[in-house]
C-alpha cells in the first residue's frame, strides 16, 4: 500500500520528450522513488555519467567515483552534479530542484542501465560526498 503518490513533470528539450514521473512512496522513512525508461532506451551508454555529462553539459571524463576529483562545492545549488558514495563505483545525479531541506534528483542507472529515476533525498544524506557546479 502506498502512503503517497504524486506526479512530477520533467522535461527533455534535446530529446524531444517531456515525461511525467510517478513518485511513489511507500514507506515514510525510505526516500520517494519514481522512473521512467526514456522512449530511446537512455542516455548514451546508460551509465550515471552519460546523463549526467547530457544534463550538466560538463565534459569531465572518468568513472563516477573519479568525479570526487572535480568536487567544487559542499552547498547545493539547482544544475550541479551531486557525487554520491553508492554503488560499487560510486554515482552521480543531477540537481534538479530543491525544496526545504529536500533535495530533488534525477540520475540514470540507480535502477538499472538506461533507466532515468528521480530521488528526494535530505540535504544531509550521508552518502553525498559533494556537488560539481556546472
Amino acid at each position: 500500500m502506498l502512503d503517497s503518490v504524486r506526479v512530477l513533470p520533467m522535461e527533455y528539450p534535446d530529446l524531444n520528450v517531456t515525461a511525467s514521473y510517478l513518485i511513489a512512496n511507500r514507506n515514510p522513512t525510505t526516500p520517494q522513488q519514481a522512473y521512467l525508461k526514456l522512449p530511446n532506451g537512455g542516455i548514451g551508454d546508460g551509465w550515471c555519467v552519460s546523463y549526467a555529462k547530457f544534463k550538466s553539459g560538463l565534459t569531465f571524463s572518468g568513472n563516477a567515483y573519479e568525479w570526487i576529483n572535480y568536487i567544487n562545492s559542499q552547498e547545493p545549488k539547482i544544475g550541479d552534479i551531486i557525487v554520491l558514495k553508492e554503488g560499487k563505483s560510486g554515482h552521480l545525479a543531477y540537481l534538479e530542484n530543491i525544496q526545504g531541506n529536500k533535495l530533488i534528483i534525477s540520475e540514470q542507472n540507480y535502477l538499472g542501465r538506461w533507466i532515468v529515476s528521480i530521488r528526494i533525498i535530505e540535504i544531509t544524506y550521508k552518502n553525498i560526498l559533494g556537488y560539481i557546479e556546472s
